[in-house]
């Protein structure tokens, strides 16, 4: 059942193309927030490529199989960006696509019969100021993928200093990076303190053992950051002879 206040919206007018993509679009949001493909999408988006939109909608003339064109679907769905019915993000794998109010839709109260004035839209602008939401690549331990792959780095470079073989996937070993890494520690901070750090222990039987996340990444990581980056040079000592005399 399509919302009766439709009729007096732009795409009342726009060919049946146009009408079918975007209750397409409204069937298929996602009403809660769920992982698709490994993607993170929220209430009122879904995330599909222009292929996908157009098989989903095609249909047969015998055993021929039918479908919209490439170029129906893209001037479809930019009538819809440029009405803010729908805004649109590229990403790997697709097109992450948001219905712009999306709870409107949703509401039993836009499928009742009304006296509205017949000149009042349906189509309501998104909220000023309101950012195109971004897709959310979901990686191990249910971290995004961009957090995922700091994190692999990171334990990667420790390895390669330490000669050690530390998993990136472990639960100990990211909780303390990301929790670093939320402080707003860069990687190459993280760079500096392994490098600085295996310098000083590796070759030290006694403190070589303490060339582990658990230490390196914990609450004296900022300290270990300030003498990397500010080492205290060591001076040979000399005696002032002339105060001697």
């Amino acid at each position: 059942m399509k919302a009766r206040s439709i009729q007096r919206s732009a795409i009342i007018r726009k060919p049946p193309h146009v009408r079918e993509i975007w209750d397409y679009l409204l069937m298929n949001a996602n009403h809660t927030t769920q992982i698709y493909n490994g993607n993170m999408v929220e209430r009122g988006q879904l995330f599909r490529t222009y292929d996908a939109i157009r098989d989903a909608l095609s249909w047969y003339i015998g055993w021929r199989k039918e479908a919209y064109t490439e170029d129906q679907t893209k001037k479809a769905m930019k009538f819809l960006r440029d009405a803010l019915m729908i805004t649109t993000a590229r990403a790997p794998g697709g097109v992450l696509i948001t219905i712009c109010n999306y709870n409107t839709y949703q509401d039993p109260k836009s499928y009742e019969s009304t006296n509205e004035s017949p000149s009042e839209s349906t189509i309501e602008a998104p909220l000023e100021h309101h950012p195109v939401p971004t897709l959310t690549r979901m990686g191990k331990n249910g971290k995004n993928a961009e957090e995922d792959n700091n994190v692999k780095t990171i334990v990667d470079m420790l390895n390669a200093a330490t000669g050690r073989s530390f998993k990136y996937s472990s639960k100990n070993t990211s909780s303390k990076i990301t929790a670093r890494m939320n402080e707003g520690f860069s990687i190459d901070e993280f760079k500096s303190v392994i490098e600085y750090k295996s310098a000083q222990w590796k070759s030290d039987v006694d403190m070589s053992e303490f060339l582990r996340p658990e230490t390196l990444f914990g609450t004296k990581f900022e300290s270990y950051l300030q003498s990397a980056l500010h080492p205290v040079e060591e001076k040979p000592f000399k005696f002032e002879t002339d105060a001697l005399v």
